[in-house]
């Protein structure tokens, strides 16, 4: 195609394959590696960057929000996929039903997965935790309250679990 602007933007999905490559072969495989798609892979096309990253060994493709989800599934992909953002019961019920998985990072937010539960298609639930960025997750004063409904609930099962790193942005002062 002829570029029609000033700006042409050439992506090598072979480097995005090479890359997730690499990082596979220094992740042990006991552990899943996940690789970020959301914002239509940064840009890079979600279905050719997810295609890109799994056939360089990613495990999980991480989105934003459970619509980018089901446009993975609608485009053929059948990895595991891991929704960052947050989740409503709509959502977390479609979630559930695409085999997607969800991190939840506020009572609130586990009160909608609670909501939608489903035993015949349970949610895999990464608790996202606060540790000190005050950015999003559940505090220490929650957890208690946030296991207890993530135990006392059969559709919803507890996977992983995540944070955002105190000042992990300075990057000043590796």
């Amino acid at each position: 195609m002829e570029p029609t602007g000033w700006l042409r933007i050439l992506v090598d999905h072979a480097a995005l394959r090479d890359n997730a490559r690499r990082f596979r072969e220094l992740v042990p495989p006991a552990c899943r590696l996940l690789t970020v798609v959301k914002s239509d892979g940064y840009g890079h096309g979600l279905l050719p960057a997810a295609r890109a990253f799994l056939d360089g060994g990613a495990d999980l493709l991480g989105v934003h929000t459970v619509g980018e989800a089901a446009a993975l599934r609608a485009g053929g992909i059948d990895a595991g996929v891991l929704i960052l953002g947050p989740v409503n019961a709509a959502g977390a019920a479609l979630a559930a039903r695409l085999g997607a998985e969800a991190t939840v990072g506020s009572l609130a937010g586990l009160a909608a997965a609670r909501a939608a539960a489903d035993p015949a298609h349970p949610l895999r639930v990464h608790l996202k935790v606060e540790t000190g960025v005050n950015r999003q997750g559940i505090v220490e004063g929650e957890l208690d309250a946030a296991l207890a409904v993530l135990d006392g609930t059969p559709g919803l099962q507890l996977v992983g679990v995540s944070s955002h790193y105190a000042d992990i942005e300075d990057t000043t002062d590796h």
